[in-house]
């Protein structure tokens, strides 16, 4: 969004709302925010109850945040500096001094106040008045981002971490009488932002001026304003023709033009000038200078010579036809000469030489699709006179080729770089590159501009979930005809994510042995597994390594009474460590209390509604409880009752008819260990 001018406001009466409209600039420890209402009635209600910034935190490190962090970046309503504040700067600061008279300045009339005007012409001078205000307003904002924010247009963020995205919402701070709606912007700290050159500056010199022409499609997404400078010590140093910046105002019916103008007179001629363009985007910031062009003043001949038509005959030829003035120096004349260039300052080749004095004109049978053609005359006392460049042009729809050859690789920084094979049309332009993460969805352009070489170097995020980035180009001719998308690049990323660790689901203990089971990792490229054990307060040692399909181990290398910690980590193929499971801790039994009980039994009391369970056990000091595991008609084992030391039976009357039941029994001492389960005793009820 170019913030640049207000163009021509609707009128109110017909619109009765408005809109914010937000651009960030991003880097690595502030986001700038510049915004602008679409009318200067909207303007004129900010001015007065100011604005509310708000900040969300959507994402960190990659990762979607599960709630978004509101953040208000304003305590109170934004509004612009009073005009006390923006005295000190107005002495030296000449957009400061615009900005000062466009919110508080007593008079802005564009219209002359005659004594005796209606109300009429009243009420149309203050229209005009607040609509130059806002205009003006916005223009200077656009040259410095210090006048933005004093004009309460702008904002500086400066509390941004690295890794993080925010959505940004610029809202009006209190209801008001019309609808304002909210400016949103999207954007991290990582985003690159890269201002440009400005591309296809030209130049025609004549008589003690210059015509300058640079191209404006490209880049008028970025840059609102333009500086040209001149050098007059063959490049050492420059200095700029305009004091302020140079903005295009061209009629409605020439906005269609892809160039921007300017003219510049020369102090002399036969004296080498050099010409360069820098843009300014909507924050103030200059980008880099264009290429430089250079030339001479010419000063005027006794006669001239002037293409004055020329024709397409069916699209593949091209008629020059030329006068020259005056008609009387037609005797001085020795020879014409007609030359042809692809640029208007490129390299002219000579497309016919010793053209007969007698003749004006000449077919050209094998046209380029861009033709610039200047014709020379030669005299008989030695001077050369050209004429001025005439573009003509073949009629173009036709795309150049599909690039091929597309290669490219990734380091592990997240640095791509790409290569293809160069396209041969003359009248090629450059490239665009297009990115995906994913093959069959849209391709983003990365490309700010067209490339004019046949490589390119990107950086992608290498912590993203995203295995594979893609890639595909296309070419662009001078017409900006389109080639078709070039094949698919397909390039592997490398792997910095670190696989999800197991997670431990089951321990089985007795004094010989310990038997784990565990979940295997999530990660789909986990290649094996290493098990760590702690004995007592030692340190962690590896114990053993499992392929990655491997869920359960059996510890034979246990003690008795001993206490043991085990913890498991995942590896994927790039050799990334998860972080460790949840560590499991365990005693394993002592020799002695390693006793099963073997004696359980089950026997269903259909009349009195109960199972009657029975065993055996020596009455041992140190047995502290039984525990009791049932399960019915398929369902897991579980702990079903705990009894004291003393018992030795137990009547279940939780039983239902029609129903089968399978009941276990271990022993639990007072220090912890157990006995193994016993063996499964089952009753159908």
């Amino acid at each position: 969004m170019s913030l640049l001018l207000a163009g021509v406001t609707p009128t109110f009466s017909q619109q009765q709302r408005g809109k914010i409209y937000v651009i960030a600039k991003p880097s690595k420890d502030k986001i700038q925010l510049r915004w602008g209402p679409d009318n200067d009635v909207a303007w004129q209600y900010l001015v007065k109850n100011g604005v509310t910034i708000e900040r969300i935190t959507i994402s960190r490190n990659n990762t979607i945040l599960p709630l978004p962090e509101r953040l208000k970046l304003t305590s109170q309503p934004l509004k612009p500096w009073p005009a006390s504040a923006w005295q000190p700067r107005v002495e030296n600061d000449d957009y400061f001094a615009i900005g000062a008279q466009s919110l508080y300045g007593d008079d802005f009339s564009v219209i002359n106040q005659k004594k005796g005007n209606s109300d009429v012409v009243e009420m149309m001078n203050m229209s005009k008045q607040q609509e130059l205000r806002f205009s003006f307003l916005l223009f200077v904002a656009d040259q410095s981002f210090e006048v933005a924010k004093a004009a309460a247009l702008g904002f500086e963020d400066g509390a941004v971490r690295p890794g993080e995205r925010y959505l940004y919402r610029i809202y009006p701070s209190k209801a008001l009488p019309i609808k304002i709606d909210t400016g949103f912007v999207y954007i991290g700290t990582d985003e690159k932002y890269e201002l440009p050159q400005p591309l296809d500056l030209k130049a025609t010199f004549s008589d003690k001026v210059v015509s300058l022409s640079w191209n404006k499609v490209y880049h008028e997404r970025i840059y609102n304003s333009y500086i040209v400078e001149k050098s007059e010590d063959e490049g050492k140093s420059f200095n700029p023709i305009n004091k302020l910046p140079f903005v295009m105002t061209m009629p409605e019916r020439t906005q269609s033009s892809p160039y921007m103008y300017r003219s510049d007179s020369l102090a002399q001629n036969n004296k080498r000038y050099v010409y360069r363009v820098i843009g300014i985007d909507a924050f103030g910031e200059k980008g880099p200078p264009s290429e430089t062009i250079s030339g001479m003043g010419k000063g005027k001949s006794s006669f001239q010579v002037q293409i004055n038509r020329s024709e397409v005959i069916n699209n593949q030829q091209i008629r020059v036809e030329w006068t020259l003035e005056p008609q009387s120096k037609q005797g001085e004349v020795t020879k014409f000469k007609l030359f042809r260039s692809n640029s208007v300052t490129g390299k002219y080749e000579v497309v016919k030489d010793n053209i007969a004095s007698s003749n004006s004109n000449f077919t050209d049978a094998s046209p380029r699709p861009t033709n610039y053609y200047m014709v020379s005359a030669f005299t008989s006392d030695g001077q050369t006179i050209n004429s001025f460049p005439v573009l003509v042009q073949l009629e173009d729809s036709i795309p150049p080729s599909s690039p091929l050859g597309l290669t490219g690789i990734v380091d592990t920084a997240g640095m791509v770089r790409l290569q293809w094979r160069a396209n041969t049309e003359d009248d090629l332009v450059g490239y665009r590159v297009y990115r995906s993460n994913y093959k069959s969805s849209e391709y983003s352009q990365v490309t700010h501009t067209f490339l004019k070489g046949a490589n390119y170097q990107d950086t992608i995020n290498v912590l993203s979930l995203d295995k594979k980035v893609y890639y595909k180009i296309t070419a662009l001719d001078t017409r900006y005809n389109e080639s078709k998308f070039s094949t698919i690049l397909e390039l592997d990323k490398p792997d910095k994510i670190a696989p999800v660790p197991p997670v431990f689901t089951n321990i089985l203990n007795s004094y010989k042995r310990v038997k784990l089971e565990w979940k295997r990792s999530s990660s789909n490229d986990v290649k094996e597994q290493l098990l760590y054990r702690k004995e007592g307060t030692g340190s962690w040692q590896p114990l053993r390594n499992f392929p990655v399909d491997t869920v359960t181990f059996q510890d034979k290398s246990v003690q008795p009474s001993t206490q043991y910690q085990y913890r498991i980590i995942a590896v994927d193929a790039a050799g990334n460590k998860s972080v460790v499971s949840k560590d499991i801790m365990i005693r394993t039994q002592a020799e002695t209390d390693h006793l099963q009980i073997s004696t359980l039994t089950a026997v269903p009391d259909r009349t009195g509604m109960k199972i009657a369970l029975g065993w055996e056990y020596p009455s041992w000091n140190n047995i502290q409880k039984f525990c009791i595991y049932r399960s019915s008609a398929g369902e897991p084992l579980s702990l079903y009752k705990s009894l004291p030391a003393t018992s030795r039976g137990f009547n279940d009357a939780q039983v239902k008819m029609a129903t089968s039941y399978q009941y276990r029994i271990k022993v639990i001492f007072k220090d912890g260990t157990e006995t193994p389960f016993s063996k499964e005793v089952g009753v159908s009820f």
